[in-house]
């Protein structure tokens, strides 16, 4: 019997092993990553597991007619084989058999197989054609996983199970044919094939798992049967070039299942769907009309985000949540329609509202000037979001609150009065507005959430009312127009980045006595040569600042500009402060590159999650 005695033996080139041998046990050869040839006498019965993995220099194998199993990793990472005979004696292959085996072209299943364990033939990056016998009754996860130059599978009607990946990343496969038999296809279970065009669901599936086509990028046409009652999570995320769905009997389309599928243009909805999750059509951008069946009660959020095509909605009676952004960034929609026996929604010449009171969603297609109605009292999350053609807004006094990301992405936007009723300016809310020129804080407002007018590339001057005491994480970050700004006393507190990449600021003013964790402020405003403070203002430095300009009348533009000139310094006590505060910030720089870095990162993160 041979047992592990060549282990690991790199230099081992050929070898025979003798007939009336009859088992070669676990790992016996493991290793041997120069092993070339080797026979195995008829007499062999059994190959234990692991017991030719990492032969990668072994060519070709033949595996005697009496052995039954082919064991867990027998021939793993064997990267030159090219051939191996399975006799018909044999009735399963284990886990991770043939696993990595780069080399191999061909294998022939016996008509005896009634078992392929996972990951059998993962990662057999050219292996062509496969015909699965009869006897298996299901395709194991990861099973051909990887197997980048498969074209052609043949699976039999005895399988009624396709697990986890089983097909995952075979991107040379074009078709398959999967048998009525299957009840069941696991989530990625042809996760990016990419080559593949059309795929049959059979009539017994009740479940379009998670990611199950996700970016099948070639994916043209998808026949599902009324049976399927669940489009899971990701389903068909990113099938670039499907056109044409139809969904006979499913009740629930989860989160992102058909999002980035930007060729769909035609999606027909069953009668009985009940639910559509959140992103599920989102970057649908060929999507013109949308039915939405009369007894769907949930529309998650962003549902048909960026929908760019998509003209017209109409919210059904039954509809009773509809999620933030839900028809967020539809740049042709201009209007939305509520079915009048719907208690909770109505439309005012386009505009969605809800529960009476609030401003829900503004059609991302209409264009110029909005005056926001008088009985509204809140405008939502995401209401105007991404509203390109919007120019002009006016928000009443009865408005109280408005929602994060309100306006953000509105391209278009260049004047802003907003109510004199709100205390707040919420997270986001300006974004990425980037035609702001100037807006008018009302002076009721309190606080100024994280981002609420990060990337308002247009922003030369903003006046911060005295009431404010709290600033958020890079509000006024990447303004990179504002050329001066004045902090008034009142504000305290103040979150990390605040003025973050303002590449025009010149000039700032502090009116209070101190700021808490402000030290990085002002990372990557290199134009800054005056930092204006009063009199009062007993510290050494400002928010990373060190070379101050003390001044009576700092709470002015022409203050600011006069203290530069002065050159006033407390720092130094002499020369010109406006050189020298230039100065002072940048060796700061090298402090704060750290922690500004980390905060570049979870602001992107932030903003793609937003």
């Amino acid at each position: 019997m041979v047992t592990v005695l060549f282990l690991n033996c790199g230099n081992l080139k050929e070898i025979g092993i003798p007939d009336g041998v009859t088992e070669i046990k676990d790992q016996t050869f493991e290793g041997c990553s120069s092993l070339v040839n080797i026979s195995i006498p008829d007499s062999v019965g059994s190959i234990g597991s692991s017991a030719f993995s990492g032969c990668s220099n072994l060519q070709e194998i033949v595996i005697p007619n009496g052995v039954t199993r082919i064991e867990s990793d027998t021939f793993s990472d064997c990267h030159r084989l090219v051939s191996v005979q399975i006799p018909d004696s044999v009735t399963q292959i284990g886990t991770s058999a043939f696993i990595g085996c780069y080399s191999l072209v061909d294998v022939f299943l016996p008509d005896g197989l009634t078992a392929i364990g996972s990951d059998a033939f993962e990662d057999c990056s050219n292996l062509t054609e496969i015909v699965i016998p009869h006897g298996v009754s299901a395709i194991n996860s990861y099973t051909f996983s990887g197997c980048s130059s498969l074209w052609n599978v043949t699976i039999p009607d005895s399988v009624t199970r396709i697990y986890y990946k089983a097909f995952g990343k075979c991107k040379s496969l074009e078709t398959i044919k999967i048998p009525d038999s299957v009840t069941e296809i696991g989530e990625e279970a042809f996760y990016e094939c990419t080559s593949l065009r059309e795929i049959v669901i059979p009539d017994g599936v009740r479940e379009i798992k998670g990611e199950t086509f996700e970016y099948c990028t070639s994916l043209q046409k998808v026949t599902i049967p009324e049976s399927v009652e669940t489009i899971d999570y990701w389903a068909f995320y990113s099938c670039s070039s499907l056109r044409e769905i139809s969904l006979p009997g499913v009740t629930y389309i989860e989160e992102y299942a058909f999002e980035g599928c930007s060729s769909l243009e035609k999606v027909t909805l069953s009668d009985s769907l009940r639910e559509i999750g959140e992103s599920a059509f989102e970057d649908c951008s060929s999507l013109k009309s949308i039915n939405i069946p009369e007894n769907v009660t949930e529309i998650g959020e962003h549902a048909f985000s960026r929908c760019s095509s998509l003209v017209e909605v109409t919210i059904p009676a039954s509809t009773f949540r509809i999620g933030n952004g839900a028809f967020g960034s539809c740049s042709s929609l201009t209007t939305i329609k509520v079915d009048e026996k719907n208690p909770f929604f109505k439309s005012d010449k386009g505009v969605l509202i809800v529960n009476e009171t609030t401003l829900f969603m503004y059609p991302g297609g209409l264009q110029g000037k909005f005056t926001v109605p008088s009985y509204v009292l809140r405008i939502d999350d995401y209401a105007f979001s991404g509203c390109e053609g919007l120019t002009s807004l006016s928000v009443p006094s009865n408005v109280v609150e408005i929602g994060s990301d309100a306006f953000s992405y509105c391209t278009s936007l260049t004047e802003v009065s907003l109510s004199s009723g709100i205390t707040e300016l919420s997270d986001y809310l300006f974004r990425g507005c980037s035609s702001l020129t100037s807006i008018v804080i009302p002076s009721s407002v309190v606080s100024i959430g994280p981002f609420a007018f990060f990337e308002c590339l247009s922003l030369t001057t903003i006046d911060i009312p005295s009431n404010v005491s709290y600033i958020g994480d890079a509000a006024f970050g990447n303004c990179s127009s504002l050329v001066y700004l004045v902090i008034p006393a009142s504000v305290t507190t103040v979150g990390w980045n605040l003025f973050y990449g303002c590449s025009s600021l010149v000039g700032v003013a502090y009116l209070g006595d101190g700021l808490e964790d402000c030290y990085n402020a002002f990372y990557n405003c290199d134009a800054i040569k005056i930092a204006c403070v009063s009199p009062s203002f007993l510290n050494e430095t400002f928010c990373g600042l060190s070379s101050l300009c003390k001044s009576d009348h700092c709470d002015t533009i022409s203050g600011i500009k006069q203290c530069g000139i002065s050159g006033n310094s407390e720092a130094s006590g002499s020369g010109t402060g406006k050189a020298e505060a230039s100065l002072a910030f940048s060796e700061h720089k090298e402090n704060a590159f750290f922690v500004a870095a980390l905060f570049v990162v979870f602001s992107v993160l932030v903003s793609f999650i937003h």
